[in-house]
Formats: structure tokens, sequence, C-alpha cells
């Protein structure tokens, strides 16, 4: 019975001209969609791939940059360092004779 109803419907749009041009229109709506959703796949595939690609442009940049950092604030910090160390040497307050110090270096909240 299942058999004789498909070689009916078979018979049916073989046969008809009109079912034949809904069958075609049908068929190249359906390859029209898996076209489409192909193109819009590869788009964001393109899409993800540049965006990969200017993050690692980024984070190459940022590290580049904090390495660039690191550089100049041992180089300041060395440099301080030589210009304390080649400076004069000033006194401390305990190198001061007492009644210098309560001159020179004096609290300044006053007691």
């Amino acid at each position: 019975m299942i058999a004789t109803a498909w070689a009916a419907t078979v018979k049916f749009f073989v046969d008809n001209p009109i079912a034949r041009w809904i069958g075609a229109i049908v068929l190249f709506l359906i390859g029209w969609t898996v076209l489409k959703n192909h193109l819009k796949e590869a788009g964001r595939q393109a899409e993800r791939a540049a965006i990969a690609k200017k993050q690692a442009e980024v984070k190459a940049a940022v590290v580049e940059r904090v390495s660039e950092i690191a550089t100049e604030e041992r180089e300041n910090a060395d440099h301080a360092l030589e210009a304390r160390d080649a400076g004069e040497h000033f006194p401390t307050a305990d190198v001061v004779p007492i009644e210098l110090q309560t001159i020179g270096f004096r609290n300044p909240r006053g007691s």
C-alpha cells in the first residue's frame, strides 16, 4: 500500500508540468538557502581570523611596550642611585652634635 502511494506521488510529479515547476522552485529555494548559509559562515570565519590576527598584533605591541617601560624604570632607578652616590654627602641627625640637632633637624610638630 505504501509502495502504491509512493508510485502514485512520483507519477503525479513526473507527469504534471505544474508540479515539476513547483518542485524546481522549491529545489532552487533550498539551494539558495544552503548557499546563503555557507557564505555567511565563511564570512564569520574570515572575521574571526581577522580579529585573532589583530589581537595577536595588539598583544605583541603590549608586550613590547611593557618591556620598554621596565627597561626605562630600571635605567631611571640606576641613574637615581648614581646621582645619589655621586652627590655631596649631607649630615644626618645621628652624626650631628646634639646642640645642632635641635636647630637643624627640628620636629615639625613643634616638640
